[in-house]
């Protein structure tokens, strides 16, 4: 089989964290975070670059990236060798920052390394929630397929919600966030009310501490679920910033729990399926 187990811990916000290979052929603790931007095919902790004894790229020995809400500097390095499931990459491009150390606690996990968009990009990719399974080289599936768009100024995967009825809601879609999280003015625009104070945990680093955590219905395409967690905080601005594009607010990974998620990232289309 092709596809790789990802381990995906009962309680815990579903994060999707598999198993690759660098240079030394030690495994490496990979986050996949659809809501990355950096252009590097990897992103690194000084520690697994040094591990993986990474080479300074030519031409650049910094370069500034986004990832979260703002702008992050990242060494500009070159691993020689990556291999995550069927796809290896040689020389490939590396971003090295203690912002990965930094994700790694709001995950709540050890992390070595995050790829994102330049590492997804041209590729179909399935990720089954219920089966703890993620698939680089998927087949498209047959179905109703939703479309979506990128933002110009930083490859998010943007799709069109709806929120209890109300919208759309221009949505960046992120397996590295933990639940829905919008804006209070969106929040008032579908009826959003009442709710907790929470701190939501995310990849991308946001800070989240001061948001209310309700629950709502949250339909995207066909698809529809009840009683999704929507986080509401004043932060939606800087993402829109950094994509260049009027984002109401991201899509969490907890609207896709128990379900398949295909995403064709060369024809901009994806497939929301039960679980095989």
């Amino acid at each position: 089989m092709q596809d790789l187990p990802f381990d995906m811990q009962a309680g815990q916000p579903p994060f999707v964290v598999v198993q690759a290979e660098a240079a030394d052929d030690r495994p490496l603790a990979v986050l996949v975070d659809t809501g990355n931007g950096a252009p590097y095919d990897v992103l690194l902790s000084p520690a697994a670059a040094a591990r993986m004894k990474t080479v300074p790229a030519e031409g650049s020995d910094k370069s500034a990236a986004a990832i979260g809400a703002g702008p992050v500097t990242f060494a500009a390095q070159s691993v020689p060798r990556f291999r995550l499931g069927p796809v290896e990459l040689r020389n490939a491009s590396a971003g090295v920052s203690p912002a990965v150390d930094g994700v790694a606690k709001q995950v709540g996990r050890p992390i070595d390394a995050i790829i994102g968009h330049r590492f997804l990009a041209g590729r179909t990719i399935a990720i089954d929630y219920a089966a703890h399974r993620i698939d680089f080289a998927a087949r498209v599936p047959g179905g109703e397929a939703i479309g979506f768009t990128l933002a110009p100024a930083r490859p998010l995967t943007l799709v069109s919600v709806t929120i209890n009825g109300h919208g759309p809601f221009l949505m960046a879609l992120d397996t590295g966030a933990s639940a829905t999280l919008v804006s209070p003015a969106v929040a008032r625009a579908a009826g959003l009310g009442g709710g907790q104070q929470v701190s939501l945990a995310g990849a991308g680093g946001l800070d989240s501490r001061g948001a209310t955590l309700v629950q709502g219905r949250i339909a995207l395409g066909p698809y529809a679920r009840d009683g999704r967690n929507i986080g509401i905080a004043d932060v939606i601005a800087p993402i829109q910033k950094a994509a260049g594009a009027p984002i109401d607010g991201v899509l969490g990974a907890d609207f896709l729990a128990g379900m398949r998620i295909t995403i064709d990232y060369g024809s901009n289309r994806l497939w929301i399926q039960p679980s095989s």
